[in-house]
């Protein structure tokens, strides 16, 4: 799992020189220059959004499980500076208080995403998710691993700021719900819960690098 992380983290900080060398260009919409010698950033064209996270649960569970970390991706394709629609996908995890088990958080959705001009290089957004989900028990301790799955939804909140036209750097606040296909029941030394209660939202803070083409 750290691997994993690291690895994509190594991916991205490659990838900066690169992006950072691209062309400027003017905006398709139009618009007033930005400050500087920087145009008007791209808001129209195609998202690619690469992000890493801080990652737990807020239900009865949180007390079990300490906060871990994730990656994720969002492709998205902006048809109007306002508005934009595509995929987003990824994976975290949350590790036992305790013990080396983890709970592991996989998404695969469909996302609407709207966007607040903030000035010429910094915009918010909000987005609405809508797909599927799983929450797997990985357990250290011989046990066999427990896996639930079905339909999520999610909401999420940020923040872009763009270093060029094609470049800009991000924070964000997701929450996710998974609704379970059966709510059964988890039992811990505290007592007896159902799944929602024991899990409650999966949440996500995190930075991004996303490219605008």
């Amino acid at each position: 799992m750290k691997r994993l992380l690291l690895s994509l983290a190594t991916v991205l900080v490659t990838l900066f020189p690169a992006i950072s060398s691209a062309q400027f260009h003017v905006d398709p919409i139009g618009g007033p220059a930005g400050p500087g010698p920087m145009m008007q950033p791209r808001r129209v064209g195609f998202v690619h959004e690469f992000s890493l996270v801080v990652s737990g649960l807020t239900g009865e569970g949180a007390k079990d499980y300490v906060a871990g970390g994730g990656a994720y991706y969002t492709g998205l394709f902006r048809a109007q500076p306002n508005f934009a629609i595509g995929i987003h996908t990824g994976f975290s995890y949350a590790m036992h208080a305790e013990t080396n088990d983890e709970i592991q958080h996989a998404i695969f959705a469909g996302e609407a995403r709207f966007y607040i001009p903030l000035g010429p290089m910094m915009e918010a957004w909000a987005a609405v998710n809508l797909g599927g989900g799983s929450l797997q028990e990985v357990r250290d301790t011989g046990y066999d691993d427990e896996s639930r799955s079905g339909l999520l939804v999610g909401f999420g909140l940020g923040l872009n700021w763009f270093i060029s036209p094609n470049l800009s750097f991000g924070g964000f606040f997701r929450l996710y719900r998974l609704m379970w296909k059966d709510d059964a029941y988890v039992e811990t030394a505290d007592g007896t819960f159902t799944e929602a209660e024991y899990y409650g939202l999966w949440w996500t803070v995190g930075g991004s690098v996303t490219l605008h083409y």
